[in-house]
């Protein structure tokens, strides 16, 4: 879990200073970053089909620090139902442009994240099979992705 809180507030702290560099740029810049979000919500709707990769399978050092390299790797948007969520959160910190702002929202999205991936790994086998019988993988992603487009589109509206 601490990987995950390490990598997304790094993340944060490099949207921000991206976002602060693009609104110096124009407008049309801001228009691009609010594709981010659109895209993504697309994506996870099955409407658009992105190569987002998954974790390689390489075998990773036991122990904390074995831990904290999986956490770190997974917050770096390795998985393919992390991605278009954290990059759209990375746009959005990007579209404001505030340090403060992206270290806390990253922050908070990682333990966001990484609370119930401590969680589910620790319970893993019996976690995992009940939520595969209440179907929470059919309803996850179309909520997931209809959030990211009215995200996308009031960061239009906004731009």
């Amino acid at each position: 879990m601490l990987g995950i809180v390490a990598a997304t507030t790094a993340l944060g702290i490099a949207a921000a200073l991206a976002g602060r560099i693009i609104g110096q740029l124009g407008s049309g810049v801001r228009y691009a970053i609010t594709a981010v979000p659109l895209v993504m919500g697309l994506h996870l709707l099955g409407w658009v089909r992105l190569p987002i990769s998954s974790i390689p399978h390489r075998l990773i050092r036991g122990g904390w620090l074995g831990a904290f390299g999986v956490g770190f790797l997974l917050a770096l948007a390795l998985t393919p139902c992390g991605t278009p969520v954290l990059a759209s959160v990375l746009s959005y910190v990007a579209y404001k442009g505030s340090i403060v702002y992206g270290i806390t929202l990253l922050l908070l999205y990682g333990l966001g994240w990484g609370i119930p991936v401590m969680l589910v790994g620790t319970a893993a086998g019996q976690l995992t099979a009940k939520l595969e019988n209440v179907g929470y993988g059919l309803w996850a992603e179309p909520i997931s992705g209809t959030a990211l487009l009215t995200l996308g589109l009031f960061l239009t509206w906004q731009a």
